[in-house]
């Protein structure tokens, strides 16, 4: 283990601060959808385990006046005071005069300014008591598509001499894809000309971000979920190590989150070791109190086809299923239980679909329903798996490539192939992880670094007789061997 590197994680998450163009949502359904979605969205980055994927936020609505909703502050623990704030934000909406172009792009440009201006504040205090610098990333969401607003803010974004500015992200909800393209050519041909005049740093074309999104809760939720991707890249993930001494660097993305790292993680588990263990006395076992976990019920609510289910929506451990040999069920009840799960493995076999199952919560308090998935096998049993869900997803816009391979790249790669053993399947019979001595090795202990051996708890003193009379006790047998009671 001396030669593990490490990678920091969530080391260079950004301060988010969101300027929200309350205005431009009067009238429509669009402003509620995003307190809605805001809601969700810290109600999950409020409740995830460390490390932090969201440091720091602020939230400012931009109207007939600039108004800081939430100032600058950790998210971690704040969620009481951040659902309050966004429940304020829905008052705020529709309070955008009818005025020209400039004038809009004005109040914009001032929430930015004021924005700049809260971070640099809080910037140089956290590097004074931290030792380190944090960046800032700038969402606008607003209705308006006009490349004068891009052009300003590029040029608002030199004057406020950001060093640590990652990026200003202007969202653009409900836009037609034309007007989109059409204000892309003109970000490029003004930052072109802006930078030739010298009124632009050569750093600064890429900082205004230009995005448009549908508006609809999906659209909303992928853009609020960026926010808690790993954005560090200081530090490749992964390391692939081929004969030849070929080595593939790579860096491996999140497809959902974790629920373990959240509560509730027992809704969408079956697994024992998963769900949550109560010390409760059974009745049908003796008196005492016992570890015990719930019978779970699930419901099938859809059939899908099982080539249509891709893996990587599966997690968690997975379990095999059969039919139950409870012995406190009626044997005539055991025996048509098992034909009916037979009858059920075979449909799905016969179909080649895979049945989609949902948690069924019993109890009071609001808790959440996780997805399932049972696959069948030849044999007349079922693997379940955990599926995930829609709040449980996070963004994958991985950008595809059709490039081509370099031949000598090629050559490389194949000739390095063809040195890897080749099998016919995989069989864990035969593949060990080295689990049991490492665990033994950790459980032993050590002095100066070498493995001691334990001494006996008990000695026995053959010299010292004890005062008090000894009775031999010779439990009665029944025959067998062992004693009837003691």
């Amino acid at each position: 283990m001396e030669n593990v590197e490490f990678r920091p994680l969530f080391a260079r998450q950004p301060v988010h601060m969101l300027l929200l163009d309350v205005g431009c949502f009067s009238g429509d359904e669009s402003g509620h959808l995003i307190c809605e979605c805001l809601q969700e969205h810290f109600a999950i980055a409020c409740s995830l385990n460390n490390p932090s994927r969201m440091t720091y936020f602020a939230l400012y609505g931009i109207g007939q006046c600039l108004e800081e909703i939430f100032p600058l502050a950790p998210v971690k623990g704040n969620y009481p005071i951040l659902s309050t704030a966004i429940d304020n934000l829905k008052d705020c909406q529709g309070t955008s005069s009818g005025t020209s172009k400039h004038a809009e792009n004005a109040d914009i440009l001032l929430g930015l300014k004021a924005a700049v201006e809260q971070f640099k504040k809080y910037a140089q205090a956290f590097f004074q008591s931290q030792g380190q610098w944090l960046q800032l990333e700038v969402t606008i969401i607003t209705t308006r598509s006009n490349p004068s607003l891009i052009k300003e803010l590029e040029q608002e974004a030199t004057k406020a001499n950001a060093d640590n500015f990652k990026k200003i992200q202007l969202v653009v909800i409900g836009s037609e894809y034309m007007d989109t393209l059409a204000t892309c050519d003109n970000i490029q041909e003004s930052q072109a000309s802006s930078s030739s005049n010298g009124t632009l740093s050569n750093n600064l074309p890429s900082l205004v971000e230009v995005h448009t999104i549908e508006n609809d809760k999906y659209s909303l939720e992928n853009l609020l979920k960026n926010w808690l991707i790993d954005s560090g890249t200081d530090k490749e993930h992964l390391h692939i190590l081929l004969p030849d001494e070929v080595t593939l660097l790579c860096d491996s993305h999140e497809r959902m989150l974790c629920p373990s790292s959240l509560p509730f993680f027992d809704c969408f588990s079956v697994h024992p070791d998963s769900t949550c263990s109560y010390n409760k006395p059974v009745s049908n076992v003796s008196s005492k109190k016992t570890n015990t976990v719930p019978v779970h019920r699930l419901r099938v609510t859809k059939l899908i086809p099982a080539s249509d289910i891709c893996e990587s929506i599966l997690h968690g451990m997975p379990m095999i299923v059969k039919a139950t040999t409870c012995w406190k069920i009626e044997w005539d009840d055991l025996e048509h239980n098992q034909q009916n799960f037979i009858a059920f493995c075979h449909q799905l076999r016969e179909m080649d679909s895979v049945a989609l199952l949902t948690l069924e919560v019993n109890s009071k308090a609001l808790s959440p329903r996780g997805n399932f998935l049972l696959l069948p096998s030849h044999g007349n049993t079922l693997l379940i798996k955990s599926i995930a869900v829609r709040e449980l997803l996070l963004p994958c816009d991985l950008l595809t490539t059709n490039q081509e391979p370099k031949p000598e790249a090629v050559e490389s790669i194949r000739n390095a192939l063809e040195k890897v053993p080749k099998a016919n399947n995989y069989n864990p019979l035969l593949e060990t992880s080295q689990l049991c001595p490492s665990l033994a090795n950790s459980l032993l202990p050590k002095s100066h670094g070498k493995t001691t051996t334990s001494k006996r708890p008990y000695t026995a003193n053959k010299h010292k007789t004890s005062d008090k009379k000894q009775v031999r006790f010779n439990p009665p047998n029944n025959g067998s061997g062992f004693p009837t009671h003691l």
